[in-house]
């Protein structure tokens, strides 16, 4: 798919449902332009024909990937982007450059651009006529046959995909979307693609009050002599482990895991359009598109006063959504960092380099890469002690007082850990012990007291359990 947006031109190699990656080559001067890829996460590609496109600069951008099948076979992607009123048969030439290099091989190649050049007026422009002609003698030919940027007063075809793919293995179409002053334009291509497993099942426990309560009367119901006897041994470590081990068992025992299947649901990716903003953009689209096939004045002021409307009231929506979302999380500063990622990166996760620049030369080595990390961290403490100048004045000078008071841990009680776990936050995040935190929270009255001996017992004794580590 390739669109184009404020004096730049994207290319999408698009799967559905999935990351993807975005490479791109920024105009070398000035501001604005520059062209990209938005490329599946993990698809294998290469850069192309780098020096053929930076050797013509000065007369279009671009940028040139190769993939492969599964079969082995390649293919070649490039986007151009030919900025309006630069020397037409220049580009012609530059452009005959570099077709004559790609098509050497035979690869399947797409070219999508925005070209700036009218393939409507072939028969009355001759440097258009020597255009389409190139690139057909190329036996490469249009995707894109019908105008891509239409105005009150004129309609123009100057973005299309030029392929070598017999028709009968693709399908394009313009998109009548008003991402930009240019229409949207796609190309599907029939091709083996890499089967994505995607797992539908997933294993969830059933937690529910009558669960909570069979756990609770187990739990007041078992034996915890052995519990009690390794405290009395002063062996905080072995009471514990035997604690655990019947606690789980317990848990395993009331709370049965089952496995479940995901339905896919049609998701909202802006958590503030609501049912009634989802119809006004429906609307916004029908009267676009009748803007686009009937271009009058009246149907142009009547979408363009709508969409601003539209747009006023989704940026208020969305102001709105986040304001409550950080009242309601003022008290959490993990909430409120959830809040600001989702805010700055939206629902999805961040793309993470695959490879980093190590002594001046590129490494996808993740043991080297991680060991880099690690020594840059371990170091900044020394690197930063020797930036500091020598000095003769003693700590004493700012510690002018010493403290005589000193730390003391008391032991504890059931009655003061019930009261201690009521206080504590409510969470539900497992932990490596696979303890739904709640449910543990609910039955502490039932384990106070053997939770209590092995506390004082791991006081007494100096040793926290193994476990726990």
């Amino acid at each position: 798919m390739a669109t184009r947006g404020h004096d730049r031109f994207y290319a999408y190699v698009w799967y559905p449902d999935i990351c993807m990656d975005f490479i791109h080559r920024s105009r070398s001067t000035g501001k604005g332009g520059g062209v990209g890829f938005f490329i599946k996460n993990g698809w294998e590609f290469e850069v192309h024909g780098d020096e053929w496109v930076i050797e013509h600069r000065d007369a279009y951008e671009g940028l040139i990937i190769k993939t492969k099948y599964s079969t082995g076979k390649s293919r070649t992607i490039g986007v151009i982007y030919r900025p309006p009123g630069n020397d037409l048969n220049l580009f012609n030439s530059a452009l005959e450059t570099l077709l004559s290099k790609l098509t050497r091989s035979k690869d399947e190649i797409f070219l999508a651009g925005d070209y700036n050049i009218d393939l409507l007026k072939i028969n009355s422009h001759a440097p258009t006529r020597t255009f389409f002609n190139l690139l057909v003698s190329y036996r490469l030919v249009p995707t894109i046959l019908r105008p891509t940027r239409i105005t009150l007063d004129s309609a123009t075809l100057i973005d299309n995909i030029f392929t070598n793919v017999p028709t009968d293995y693709l399908d394009s179409a313009i998109i009548t979307e008003d991402l930009s002053d240019h229409l949207p334009i796609y190309v599907i291509t029939k091709t083996q693609l890499p089967t994505l497993k995607k797992t539908l099942a997933y294993v969830k426990r059933i937690v529910n009050d009558s669960a909570i309560s069979t756990f609770n009367t187990l739990l007041n119901e078992a034996n915890w002599s052995d519990v009690y006897k390794a405290c009395d041994q002063g062996d905080a470590n072995l009471a514990y482990a035997i604690f655990i081990e019947k606690y789980k068992s317990l848990y395993e025992q009331s709370f049965v895991k089952t496995v479940r299947v995901s339905k896919k649901r049609n998701e909202i990716k802006q958590p503030w359009m609501t049912a009634a903003l989802l119809k006004s953009c429906k609307r916004k689209a029908r009267l676009y598109k009748k803007c686009i096939k009937m271009p009058t004045t009246q149907n142009r002021e009547k979408f363009v006063t709508y969409r601003n409307k539209f747009k006023t009231i989704c940026k208020e929506a969305q102001r709105q959504y986040y304001a409550e979302k950080f009242l309601e999380c003022e008290e959490d500063l993990s909430k409120t960092w959830r809040v600001i990622k989702m805010l700055l990166h939206g629902t999805g996760h961040a793309n993470l380099p695959e490879s980093f620049v190590i002594d001046e030369t590129v490494s996808n080595d993740k043991n080297l890469i991680a060991s880099k990390f690690n020594e840059f961290f371990t170091e900044i403490g020394p690197k930063l002690a020797e930036s500091i100048a020598p000095t003769d004045t003693s700590f004493t000078e700012f510690l002018k007082h010493s403290t005589v008071s000193s730390i003391g841990i008391e032991l504890t009680s059931a009655p003061e850990i019930i009261l201690l776990a009521k206080e504590l936050r409510t969470t539900y995040s497992e932990g490596l012990d696979e303890i739904n935190p709640k449910i543990a929270k609910c039955s502490v009255e039932a384990i106070s007291v053997p939770l209590a001996e092995i506390i004082n017992c791991s006081i007494t004794s100096g040793v926290v359990p193994d476990s726990l580590k």
